[in-house]
């Protein structure tokens, strides 16, 4: 079966290539929407099974639209950015956006964003999540401390909400930990009770939003 794509088309070189590339592949089915025509678009009039991927110069006067659009319309979206920072990373979460990866990712991750998307998981760049990673080991012990005090966040807890981060389902998860695909579902369920948040894109929110930085574990 096919995976649906459909592409917002804004005049730019970068929303024509990616037509071009996806449409050389026959595990795609690729749409073109106007920019404009998008803004407008009601959520009835768009496939459900759609993933919607969008390239968006930051400079652009659409960028906020866009993402305040994709937010409303609640339909898996990949958005493909000129760079891969924290910040713009921030905006992705915030706006519940299930996809970010950057005009510097290889046809290879652009793939592998799209099929995670398509299987109802988060796929952030291997740029991002390296510069998570970096982030977590410049934080302080005494600010991790106050945080897993704070909310009782358990060590395997801790672990857990780290390989979250990184983009990691349940299954791989429980593989990576050595733990149960039901232990791993019993742990998210009691750290978005703790955190106050109903799923994994909130929960990331609520981490970047309150500078939450974990400690590695030895």
């Amino acid at each position: 079966m096919k995976i649906n794509t459909l592409i917002i088309k804004n005049n730019s070189i970068l929303s024509e290539g990616l037509c071009i590339l996806l449409e050389q592949d026959t595990v795609y089915q690729v749409s073109t929407i106007s920019l404009e025509t998008f803004l407008i678009t009601k959520k009835e009039a768009l496939q459900s099974n759609a993933i919607i991927i969008a390239a968006l110069p930051l400079e652009s006067s659409a960028y906020k639209t866009v993402l305040t659009q994709l937010k409303q319309l609640e339909l898996p979206a990949l958005l493909v950015m000129p760079t891969s920072t924290i910040s713009d990373f921030q905006q992705v979460v915030k706006h519940k956006i299930k996809g970010y990866i950057s005009f510097a990712s290889d046809y290879e991750e652009l793939t592998d964003a799209i099929h995670a998307i398509v299987a109802g998981a988060n796929y952030y760049s291997k740029e991002l999540i390296a510069q998570l990673k970096t982030v977590q080991k410049q934080a302080t012990s005494k600010s991790d401390k106050k945080f897993s005090t704070h909310l009782k966040i358990s060590k395997r807890e801790l672990e857990i909400i780290r390989l979250l981060q990184q983009g990691l389902q349940s299954k791989q998860i429980a593989e990576a930990l050595g733990i149960s695909d039901r232990t791993v579902a019993k742990h998210r369920e009691n750290i978005m009770k703790k955190c106050k948040v109903n799923n994994v894109t909130e929960l990331l929110y609520f981490l970047q939003k309150n500078e939450v930085l974990l400690p590695e574990f030895e």
